[in-house]
């Protein structure tokens, strides 16, 4: 029965099957339920690259916000929104789930070949590589948005510095690569901040390592923790920092990251996807269970002074934010995937096994066969515009913005933080009074509306008191008092949404 058992393992065929599940699992469900289409913030985004191609410059201040139109904003995001752009100009309302199938794809390959890198286990890269998407929920906290690009070059950068560490010589040269990632990833989103960050964890752990090294007897120095040259890592470090620079901005990104840090805490209560980890869904406990098993998987083998600081510092991040899962997943994959490594192979050695378990012709199956079955998915499912359209019906008030463009009502136009993103798509020639963009608003500004969405205090906001225009969901309690209000009149109703207009 072993024998059976392993026999079966190491079939090019079961693998080839294995992999094509795990490459169009995350794309399939994109495909049945569109959730990209649910995503608060993607209408925005690919507004602002619109705006970007026609106007060939970049935004300083909050535009499409008559709130914010005065106040500084950065689209740190620009080069995702010019992507996202440019795929509407082709595929329409498809352009969101499409994007998101591809880097789902992308995303889900690259992590696969680093974990097998580090394991040289193609059912153990497998088997982490599918537990890690599933902890990250990637179809929840990531649809089609700029993280993306942040989950695919951390993994990458994660990659090369597990890498360069197990290394005995040689393998710090792959980071040389580094300081062109960052010049993409500080292009299209501002968490290439926690890459910089673990990349100056590494220096800073190196160099504490050798300094350690340096001080022991001769006897009982580490050879390969000195092989990790401190030098060579912060001219690396200092090379990405300056790559981080070549950006529209500059500098004044390092600000935007400033807010996020220190400014903006109203968010956190109050965005879904910002709040801690509620235990509410199946993947935050299989972040603990990830999370807790990397601990214990590193606690068995020699204690690695990088894998134990990242770890640690990962978790904070994590669980103080649902929407960073990725951050802490991918890592606890790595530390698993080392764990398990018994070839001990090194950088003159090269492995008899195939790349990732199977040869270029049958990973070129593999891929052909992931977009046959999301292919089939698509046509089964009806994958089409007119689905689309009934996907936005369901969250957004697209009803809603279609009477208010054919009517004309006079503005301005007051909204609640959640549909702001979408009327800046669809409805141009009203500005929204907020939006998704929490660093354009500040905490101030976000209490003050939330507050006026919920009827408290409303007739203190200002946006509210200039408006002559309101957009609300049902279920808002400041419906309730506009209804009961003789300066307001309902002129539109649906199961989403309500319309008034101030009468005097």
């Amino acid at each position: 029965m072993r024998s059976l058992l392993r026999t079966a393992s190491e079939s090019s065929l079961i693998r080839a099957f294995s992999l094509i599940g795990l490459l169009s699992l995350l794309p399939v469900n994109q495909v049945r339920t569109l959730s990209a289409m649910r995503d608060y913030d993607i209408w925005w985004h690919t507004r602002v690259g619109h705006w970007i191609l026609r106007t060939h410059s970049f935004p300083h201040a909050g535009i499409f916000s008559r709130t914010g139109e005065n106040l500084p904003w950065a689209s740190y995001s620009w080069g995702f929104e010019l992507i996202v752009a440019r795929l509407q100009s082709y595929f329409g309302l498809l352009s969101g789930p499409l994007f998101a199938m591809a880097m789902d794809i992308i995303i889900v390959s690259v992590l696969f070949a680093i974990l097998w890198r580090l394991s040289r286990s193609f059912w153990w890269s497998w088997l982490l590589t599918y537990v890690a998407i599933w902890a990250m929920d990637l179809n929840w906290v990531s649809v089609a948005r700029p993280v993306m690009f942040t989950i695919l070059f951390f993994t990458i950068e994660l990659g090369l510095l597990f890498l360069a560490s197990a290394s005995k010589r040689g393998g710090q040269t792959a980071l040389y690569w580094l300081p062109l990632l960052f010049i993409v990833w500080a292009n299209c989103h501002i968490q290439f901040i926690y890459g910089l960050g673990t990349l100056g964890l590494f220096a800073v752990v190196a160099t504490a390592e050798h300094w350690v090294a340096r001080r022991k007897p001769s006897g009982e120095s580490s050879v390969e923790n000195s092989a990790l040259n401190p030098a060579l890592l912060w001219s690396v470090f200092g090379a990405c920092l300056l790559a981080t620079l070549l950006n529209p901005y500059g500098f004044g990104l390092y600000r935007v990251v400033f807010h996020y840090a220190l400014e903006s805490k109203f968010a956190f209560n109050v965005v879904n996807e910002l709040r801690a980890m509620s235990f509410r869904r199946d993947s935050h406990f299989v972040e603990l269970l990830l999370v807790l098993m990397a601990f214990f998987a590193m606690g068995r083998r020699k204690l690695e002074p990088f894998k134990l600081a990242l770890l640690l510092v990962a978790a904070i991040a994590a669980f103080r934010s649902s929407r960073d899962t990725w951050f802490l997943s991918i890592p606890a994959a790595a530390v698993i995937a080392c764990s398990v490594n018994r070839t001990k192979v090194t950088d003159d050695e090269v492995s008899s096994e195939p790349s990732l378990g199977l040869n270029r012709l049958q990973l070129a199956a593999v891929l052909a066969g992931s977009l046959c079955i999301v292919a089939l998915s698509g046509y089964d499912s009806h994958f089409s515009q007119d689905n689309a359209i009934k996907a936005v019906q369901t969250v957004f008030p697209l009803d809603a913005a279609t009477y208010i463009e054919k009517n004309r009502p006079p503005g301005p136009l007051f909204n609640l933080f959640d549909w702001g993103g979408f009327l800046i798509a669809t409805l141009p020639d009203y500005p929204v009074s907020i939006d998704g963009r929490t660093d354009v608003y500040g905490d101030d500004l976000m209490r003050t509306g939330a507050n006026s969405g919920n009827g408290l205090n409303f007739d203190q906001d200002p946006a509210f008191n200039q408006a002559n225009l309101f957009l609300l969901p049902v279920y808002s309690p400041l419906c309730r008092v506009l209804e009961r209000s003789p300066q307001f009149r309902l002129v539109y109703a649906d199961k989403i949404a309500l319309v008034f207009v101030r009468t005097r």
